[in-house]
């Protein structure tokens, strides 16, 4: 598992506010989406190694 992935995961997570907006949901999802390009993965693929990724 690459580190770097989990660290980017970790701060894109940590952006999202108690009170989310349509707003920011569209920049989520669109960062994740630039994130699974960076590494060649699907939001399904990201969720699953974030969630299953030793802390």
């Amino acid at each position: 598992m690459n580190n770097d992935l989990m660290d980017e995961c970790k701060l894109l997570i940590s952006t999202l506010g108690s009170q989310i907006n349509e707003n920011e949901i569209r920049i989520f999802m669109l960062r994740l989406s630039e994130l699974g390009a960076k590494y060649n993965l699907t939001f399904d693929e990201i969720l699953q190694l974030y969630l299953n990724f030793p802390e």
